[in-house]
């Protein structure tokens, strides 16, 4: 079942659109929680989110544990934008890349394009993307050349799956290629409905999932 008035598919899955709770708070650190129950979905599960900034960047924590009675598929996953500048690059290493389908689905896994291979640092490309990739190195760096800054993201080894996306005035009129999306995931979009679930894991009750991402900037030498 939708959960936004735009996009007929269940979008992002639930923390982004939920309320969250302050749990505590310090100098440098902020920990909230979200409680799903049920809510139209056979899903009941805690979750909490810890973020730390210290001298070493952005730390992103997350934990969710099943607080329902079935076994079901869990999964996590942030979804950062970042400032696109003309000369803004790409580096993040993957082993293959999905598809796009109707309706903003996956399609199939395939070699990744010219365009769209990223292990080297690479600028994107002047059109839509919206596609996952499969065995990311769990490290992406974005550089910024004119500004002299550059941002590395490493993330746990939980989060082996990665979506970028980068709108166009089609689908968002006001869009002026001012910000892109790198996503880091435990599993592939849509993988309920993909052969052995697409990495999601299944937790019985009291079973946890847990992951962290980090994000350092820098400045490049000038």
């Amino acid at each position: 079942m939708p959960n936004t008035s735009w996009d007929p598919h269940y979008l992002h899955g639930d923390g982004w659109l939920g309320e969250w709770s302050l749990l505590s708070r310090s100098r440098n650190e902020v920990q909230i929680g979200y409680r799903h129950q049920g809510q139209g979905t056979p899903y009941s599960y805690d979750v909490r989110q810890t973020i730390t900034l210290s001298a070493d960047g952005l730390r992103l924590h997350m934990r969710l544990e099943n607080t329902g009675e079935d076994a079901l598929p869990f999964g996590l996953g942030w979804h950062p934008f970042f400032p696109l500048t003309e000369q803004t690059t790409l580096c993040a290493k993957a082993q293959r890349y999905w598809t796009e389908t109707a309706g903003w689905l996956p399609g199939k896994p395939t070699d990744i394009p010219t365009e769209l291979d990223f292990s080297r640092p690479s600028p994107l490309p002047h059109r839509w993307i919206n596609n996952g990739f499969e065995g990311w190195s769990g490290e992406a760096q974005i550089t910024w050349p004119e500004n002299r800054t550059a941002l590395t993201l490493t993330a746990d080894p939980l989060f082996q799956h990665a979506v970028v996306f980068l709108s166009d005035s089609n689908f968002d009129p006001e869009f002026r290629r001012d910000y892109f999306c790198f996503e880091p995931m435990s599993h592939l979009a849509n993988g309920h409905n993909l052969p052995g679930l697409g990495d999601l894991k299944v937790l019985h009750r009291g079973e946890g999932l847990e992951g962290s991402i980090r994000l350092q900037p820098y400045e490049i030498p000038g």
